[in-house]
């Protein structure tokens, strides 16, 4: 079973405040205003029971219209989206003025982005992978908002398969493919950095990133399993990263 890491990501809300989430077996969503109070609760837990998250898995995305939440486990993936904070002032703002009084949002209460938010929200869009439960379990993951509202998942476990799943912006419509035939980025890294990543030649133990999860060279692991995976685009492509075992950097279209 994958091990599961603390992780404390802050993520700004342009004029408005921030939202920030605690990963430990249990996501935690917690908003906070700058403004004004937030109405309806500013905070959500969700348990992803018998599934824990995966390190790398958890990301947020801001929209015109939404905040949207994405979520890898160990057996499957979710996209969960709340209303943006802009939408929910504006219709604040247009409540109180058609009830003939007139407050300013300092110093007035608006919804939180949770409001609407229940115990069923993880499973409104939701891909359960087919081979949850056997082995290898993925370890480690990326995930991606792209600018039509499509999210990406990328999987990586032991065997050095990557997989990856798109949740499109429409819920039911799902793509799953495994990267094959990757590029490589970079070649072999410089040694020093190289050393980080696996035992020297010694039989030494090294420390450094990625280490979490890997052991020996000869436990089974393939030398091209990912250490780390990120998902970005350039220009107008968008691309999977995966920092290998082997030392190399290898990448894949993900567009």
């Amino acid at each position: 079973m994958p091990r599961t890491k603390t992780i404390k990501t802050v993520f700004m809300l342009l004029h408005h405040g921030f939202l920030f989430f605690q990963q430990f077996q249990v996501l935690e969503l917690v908003q906070t205003c700058l403004d004004c109070p937030l109405a309806g609760g500013n905070r959500v837990k969700y348990r992803f029971q018998d599934t824990p998250l995966l390190s790398g898995g958890v990301s947020i995305h801001e929209t015109i219209h939404n905040v949207v939440v994405l979520v890898v486990t160990v057996g499957s993936v979710h996209k969960m989206v709340f209303q943006h904070p802009n939408r929910l002032t504006k219709q604040d703002i247009r409540v109180y003025q058609q009830g003939g009084e007139a407050f300013s949002t300092s110093s007035s209460s608006i919804p939180s982005i949770f409001a609407d938010a229940s115990h069923s929200t993880p499973m409104e869009n939701v891909h359960l992978l087919p081979n949850a439960g056997t082995t290898p379990l993925p370890h480690t993951a990326a995930t991606w908002l792209d600018t039509d509202d499509e999210a990406m998942f990328a999987l990586a476990n032991s065997a050095g398969n990557i997989t990856l799943i798109k949740l499109g912006n429409l819920k039911g419509i799902v793509t799953s493919n495994s990267l094959k035939s990757s590029s490589y980025l970079l070649g072999r890294l410089w040694a020093p950095f190289g050393g980080m990543l696996s035992r020297n030649s010694t039989g030494g133990s090294t420390s450094g990133i990625g280490t979490s999860g890997f052991g020996a060279a000869n436990d089974g692991v393939s030398a091209e399993a990912a250490v780390s995976l990120a998902i970005h685009p350039i220009q107008s492509d968008v691309y999977v990263f995966a920092l290998c075992r082997d030392h190399k950097i290898r990448m894949w279209l993900a567009s």
